[in-house]
């Protein structure tokens, strides 16, 4: 399942620019090898692992939640598509 989807509306890119911060600098903060890693991060095409979300809120003096707003509502919505999926595919496999 890719949940980087349902979880388009953080504010890293926002936060990033108004300190002042290049990818480059925080890439080479967080120890990131990958040059895309971040920007992923930032376009919402994937997830921090939470290692990285506390990483990013210490460099950013900003609240996990602060930094993705969005995190509850998203994981929750993929989990209730999720289960909803789960729950046809059951009714399905009872009918036949």
């Amino acid at each position: 399942m890719d949940i980087g989807r349902y979880f388009h509306d953080n504010t890293l890119r926002t936060v990033r620019q108004n300190l002042g911060y290049t990818q480059e600098y925080v890439r080479k903060k967080l120890g990131l090898n990958s040059r895309t890693l971040l920007s992923n991060w930032e376009n919402g095409k994937s997830i921090p692992a939470p290692e990285y979300m506390f990483a990013l809120s210490y460099l950013y003096k900003r609240k996990i939640q602060d930094l993705f707003p969005n995190l509850n509502k998203s994981v929750i919505k993929a989990l209730i598509k999720i289960d909803n999926e789960l729950f046809e595919q059951g009714q399905e496999h009872e009918k036949n």
